[in-house]
């Protein structure tokens, strides 16, 4: 009977023994399972901040590339709004002796510096100053202009008066006559 009970309690205790080591060997497989998917996932993770990292120093790159261009774009706009501010002050020099024909030369070195703004527009915030003797060198313009004008009409008076002596002394060579 002893025999019979030792028996039975071996073999139940061999089956549980079985049971503990499926199961433990169930689980180990999870964990292997488990361990090998966080092991992929940490793969994809690490591939792709590094893509990220690449992305991001290329990014960093074209900006300094494009910072550049920008920097030399705008020293290269600056050379060009001092040249023209001196052209301007050139041609207010010219303008005080003006006559038609250099009163197109202004429309024309105005028209010029139109296109030197809309070019400047976008140096603008980084060329405030540029900016300032533009509008200096504009308003000289304007001022050139009016100049220009006051000249041309002096110029007209003065033929309309020069026409009237002429008239007067024709007029006054027929009654001679």
């Amino acid at each position: 009977e002893e025999d019979k009970k030792a028996a039975a309690a071996r073999e139940k205790a061999e089956a549980e023994a079985k049971n503990i080591l499926k199961a433990a060997q169930e689980e180990a497989k999870k964990a292997e399972a488990a361990r090998k998917k966080a092991q992929k996932e940490a793969e994809i993770a690490m591939k792709v901040a590094r893509e990220e990292t690449k992305k991001a120093a290329e990014a960093r790159k074209q900006a300094q590339i494009e910072a550049a261009e920008a920097k030399k774009e705008l020293r290269e706009l600056a050379k060009q709004a001092e040249a023209a501010r001196k052209r301007a002050q050139e041609e207010v020099a010219q303008a005080k002796k003006a006559t038609q024909e250099e009163e197109d030369k202004l429309a024309a070195a105005y028209a010029a510096r139109k296109l030197a703004q809309i070019n400047t527009e976008q140096a603008k915030k980084s060329a405030r100053e540029e900016e300032a003797k533009l509008t200096a060198a504009i308003a000289a313009r304007h001022q050139a202009q009016n100049e220009v004008e006051q000249a041309k009409k002096a110029a007209e008076e003065e033929q309309a008066k020069l026409a009237a002596v002429i008239a007067s002394r024709k007029q006054a060579l027929c009654e001679a006559e």
